[in-house]
């Protein structure tokens, strides 16, 4: 997982832009969200599109300033470069910025995550991380990721009786630094990263935090997401299935454990509700789009674990929705979407921008 919990990042949008032949596409517009785990929010995005260079291989870039704000208080800036160069031979992903995120937090282990009872934590932390990718095969990328983080972890508000998962520390309040290094494994064979039609996508990663590289704990995270997708009807409709698995060892802190939700994760179930040391989470969807509009069907699994070997075939959650779609710009084929999904923890809703997966 990454060192902090947050919304799905935005890669790109199309959002005001105006279809020109201008190699990039000026991006400046909000963009309103809504998940279970920060509620209703709005990211300021002022964003440049388009090619690096004149190899028409080459896929489109994304660089920019962002700004976030929610109704449960999160709030943070940030700059991304989400960069491909060379007819696509190097990429590269930036992400850097200061966030401070609030969230409920309900213990660790699928258990306690049933229970209804939690605190709210707050996470301010300053943030950089930096992947440089290299393919070696038609489709298949090779590289490594730095990333270093300076967090605390308190509780918003101080309850009047605490659960017996917070420790006195958790009480007092946690302040660490984390850092990692570790290698990255990309599959890439789709034929839009907006809005794939065909192909395959793998994103495996091995992040070993440790005092060498300026880590106060030492900790490994490995986590793996793969999608796959086959369309027809000139792309008009699409099958799209994901997989996802995460596995945490070590000095763990909150933050980094893994969790059913976020990123490319089960919609239906409240993110960060569950954590433990190991997740897994399938899903599948159909889509279908008429014109600049469509509309989704997805159904989907999640359980987490202590460890690999502790997963039952009766604790998984299964949560399963539909959504609507529309496509912000005739240039890009990427879409605003407002999915409903119901769970284990009864309807929750998402509006965000690009598919789930």
């Amino acid at each position: 997982m990454d060192p902090i919990p947050g919304p799905t990042p935005v890669h790109s949008t199309g959002a005001g832009a105006a279809d020109t032949g201008k190699r990039f596409t000026p991006v400046i517009a909000p963009i309103p969200f809504y998940n279970p785990m920060l509620e209703y929010g709005v990211v300021v995005a002022a964003l440049a599109l388009g090619r690096i260079g004149n190899d028409t291989a080459t896929p489109p870039s994304t660089s920019g300033l962002m700004g976030l704000a929610t109704t449960n208080g999160t709030w943070g800036v940030g700059a991304i470069h989400f960069g491909n160069y060379a007819g696509d031979r190097w990429r590269s992903q930036l992400v850097g910025g200061y966030f401070d995120f609030v969230y409920d937090y309900f213990g660790t282990g699928q258990d306690q995550g049933d229970d209804p009872m939690h605190v709210t934590l707050e996470q301010p932390v300053w943030i950089a991380r930096a992947i440089i990718l290299k393919r070696v095969l038609p489709g298949l990328f090779l590289g490594g990721g730095y990333t270093i983080a300076d967090a605390q972890v308190k509780l918003k508000e101080i309850p009047d009786s605490l659960p017996p998962f917070i420790t006195t520390a958790l009480e007092e309040g946690i302040r660490y630094t984390v850092a990692s290094l570790g290698p990255t494994l990309g599959v890439d064979t789709r034929d839009d990263q907006y809005f794939p039609t065909a192909g395959v996508f793998v994103n495996a990663s091995t992040d070993f935090y440790d005092p060498a590289f300026g880590s106060d704990s030492t900790f490994q995270n490995t986590m793996i997401f793969a999608s796959w997708y086959t369309g027809w009807d000139g792309g008009a409709q699409v099958i799209a299935a994901g997989a996802q698995g995460c596995l945490s060892t070590g000095e763990v802190p909150i933050s980094s454990l893994c969790m059913i939700g976020g990123p490319n994760g089960l919609r239906g179930v409240e993110t960060g509700r569950y954590r433990d040391r190991s997740q897994l989470a399938f899903q599948g969807e159909y889509r279908r789009m008429f014109g600049r509009f469509g509309a989704t069907a997805f159904l989907g699994v999640a359980q987490v674990a202590p460890a690999i070997d502790e997963y039952a075939w009766g604790e998984w959650f299964v949560a399963g929705g539909a959504g609507v779609r529309f496509k912000l710009s005739q240039k890009f084929p990427l879409n605003y979407r407002v999915d409903l999904s119901t769970g284990p923890d009864g309807f929750q809703y998402y509006i965000s921008l690009g598919e789930n997966f």
